[in-house]
């Protein structure tokens, strides 16, 4: 197939990317400028060099595509790439370019915990990117994975900075669950999904089989590390959301996305939890659990 892909040089799409090229697909990727050096040096990969927000630096790329995988995504808002304008404002350019070069076939990435009146500006503005794309009768697939991990995520990096510390960092009383879900696993279901009618106008949540506290993970990630985990610190959520704030005030002044903010604190006070039986029978895909998966791949983890 000839695949239009955007985030191919982030976290998920990296893998995402060595999976199309590992079955045959050619692909086209919408990355900045300064980016393009990152791509693979293959063949099968063409940079294109341009921006979500102008449809006119890669609209007559997105002719002759087969289909589209759509990942831009940010965490925290910095001067101009706010939520809404990366999620809903850059989906909508994508999907408004697709439709008008008479491309049908989009599997978009979502978010665990999308859903309307969400509490947190992320979900809601992923959400209202679902709405746009559902409305414009696209043969789109949606997943919303809870948090990935891998190797090369920061997710895991995080994990592993705490398992290195004699107290860590647990907001409140540590009790909410996260559902991580493995990034090869998550790259199987969106590169099979291409080729996969059955998938088609239908959303599906993805996560592990199991579900942790932070607690419980970094426990995981320490004992994978053949050491013993620090003791847990539990933060106060008044006492977070003041330092958030703080960043939020003094980070875009650098020019940097703050590293925590008010938004993923909210997120923070819900359960990120699902059933994935659907995906996983559909696309022949057992999810693998984090415990096994920090075992496979912690040697690779950078230090």
């Amino acid at each position: 197939m000839n695949v239009f892909m955007t985030g191919a040089t982030g976290f998920v799409g990296r893998h995402i990317l060595k999976k199309l090229m590992e079955q045959g697909h050619t692909v086209k990727c919408l990355v900045r400028p300064d980016s393009a050096p990152r791509l693979p040096q293959s063949p099968q990969v063409m940079a294109i060099p341009g921006n979500i927000h102008d449809p006119s630096t890669f609209e007559s790329a997105l002719g002759g595509s087969d289909g589209v995988i759509h990942l831009v995504g940010i965490i925290s808002e910095v001067g101009e790439n706010t939520f809404y304008r990366v999620h809903t404002r850059g989906a909508m350019n994508l999907v408004d370019a697709m439709c008008r070069q008479g491309v049908r076939r989009l599997v978009h990435m979502s978010a665990l915990g999308t859903r309307p009146g969400a509490n947190s500006q992320y979900h809601q503005s992923k959400y209202d990117a679902e709405v746009y794309l559902c409305s414009h009768f696209l043969d789109f697939t949606v997943f919303r994975p809870s948090v990935i991990h891998g190797p090369d995520g920061e997710f895991t990096q995080l994990l592993k900075q705490f398992a290195t510390l004699p107290f860590f960092p647990v907001l409140g009383d540590g009790k909410g669950l996260l559902q991580p879900v493995y990034v090869e696993d998550v790259a199987t279901v969106f590169v099979s999904a291409l080729t996969k009618p059955e998938s088609v106008g239908r959303v599906y949540p993805l996560g592990g089989p199991k579900a942790y506290t932070i607690e419980a993970m970094v426990e995981v990630m320490a004992r994978a590390m053949g050491r013993s985990p620090g003791r847990p610190m539990h933060i106060p959520l008044w006492l977070m959301n003041l330092q958030a704030a703080a960043m939020e005030t003094i980070f875009p002044v650098l020019g940097q996305a703050p590293i925590l903010n008010t938004d993923q604190l909210v997120m923070a006070q819900e359960d990120n939890v699902c059933d994935s039986s659907e995906a996983q029978t559909l696309f022949g895909t057992p999810f693998v659990d984090f415990e096994e998966a920090v075992r496979r791949y912690m040697s690779r983890v950078s230090s």
